[in-house]
């Protein structure tokens, strides 16, 4: 092997034959670095699948099958309904398949944007935070503001450096 294709295969840079069967009803692929001296082989798994197929006493549950080597592969295919809250006072969201019992998923919210809250609801507790209540669940929502609105002193007299009333901090 010459010193550039010693070179190009240290770095991973091989010269690769076609992937292959490694044998008759196995989905195993392998190919080979076709540079002498090198024994780098690339070994991969292709199944030729079959269509999904619907189980009959499931009418969710679907199966198929690899038409080279039989492996069975499974899932489940939920026609769901649209999100919807659990209760009126709640803010768990929840759906249900149209086609089975078994498929129910439900979301909780993680952030404050999803809960029922108005801008007009935040209200300042201090210059870094604001609080409001979901209007739906009745849950106290904390918001740290990007910006902190401070209250400075409206007569600065004449002085460089000015506190913040709430927080004392300080602007020169």
């Amino acid at each position: 092997m010459g010193f550039w294709a010693k070179v190009g295969c240290t770095v991973g840079l091989h010269d690769w034959s076609d992937f292959k069967y490694r044998a008759e009803g196995s989905c195993e692929q392998a190919r080979f670095c076709k540079r002498d001296g090198c024994t780098k082989v690339d070994v991969t798994t292709t199944h030729a699948w079959n269509e999904w197929v619907a189980v009959s006493h499931k009418p969710c549950f679907e199966t198929q099958t690899c038409a080279r080597c039989g492996k069975n592969d499974h899932r489940f295919n939920h026609l769901w309904s649209e999100w919807q809250y659990e209760a009126p006072q709640s803010c768990v969201q929840v759906r249900h398949c149209r086609r089975c019992d078994e498929g129910n998923e439900q979301q909780l919210p993680v952030n404050n944007a999803q809960h029922d809250v108005m801008p007009d609801d935040w209200k300042r507790v201090d210059c870094h935070n604001s609080t409001a209540y979901c209007r739906r669940c009745k849950l106290p929502l904390t918001m740290r503001g990007l910006i902190a609105i401070h209250r400075w002193p409206a007569s600065q007299g004449g002085r460089t450096e000015v506190r913040c009333a709430d927080c004392g901090e300080l602007r020169t």
